[in-house]
């Protein structure tokens, strides 16, 4: 599988056709975000009966996510987490 370069700005990781996208796409757009902007911001979006929260940060390297998951007392999701069901 070619990974094709994906434009940044047209990354939303918020838009729910995002994650129904061909694998392929999906897989481009995580190799892009590791090699120019491997830890990004994305706004909520509101979803019918539930306000758009504060937004979030997408940590796409592995050694990211290894740091950000062994120290909590740094890094904090407010009082957890919210995963909408479709």
């Amino acid at each position: 599988m070619e990974l094709q370069r994906v434009d940044l700005d047209g990354i939303d990781l918020s838009d729910i056709e995002f994650w129904s996208a061909p694998h392929e796409y999906r897989e481009s757009v995580f190799a892009t975000m590791r090699r120019e902007s491997p830890i990004r911001f994305f706004a909520e979006r509101p979803v019918e009966n539930i306000p758009a929260g504060p937004g979030y940060w997408a940590l796409t390297r592995h050694a990211d996510i290894w740091h950000v998951s062994r120290n909590p007392e740094l890094f904090c999701s407010g009082q957890g987490t919210n995963i909408t069901t479709f």
